[in-house]
């Protein structure tokens, strides 16, 4: 019994460990870069559609 309680134990130790890390990681990229992941999606849906009618 001992053993199977430590597992669950040390898993979410784990996750949480995980998501303190994931969330100290996309913290400082969501702020350094806020205006990069909006001007990204247009960008290539606007970029694509003229490649596409220049091979067309």
């Amino acid at each position: 019994m001992g053993p199977q309680k430590a597992a669950p134990r040390w898993r979410e130790e784990a996750r949480r460990a995980i998501g303190d890390v994931l969330a100290s990681s996309w913290a400082p990229k969501r702020s350094h870069r806020p205006v990069a992941p909006p001007s990204a999606p247009p960008r290539a849906a606007t970029v694509r559609p003229t490649v596409l009618a220049y091979t067309g």
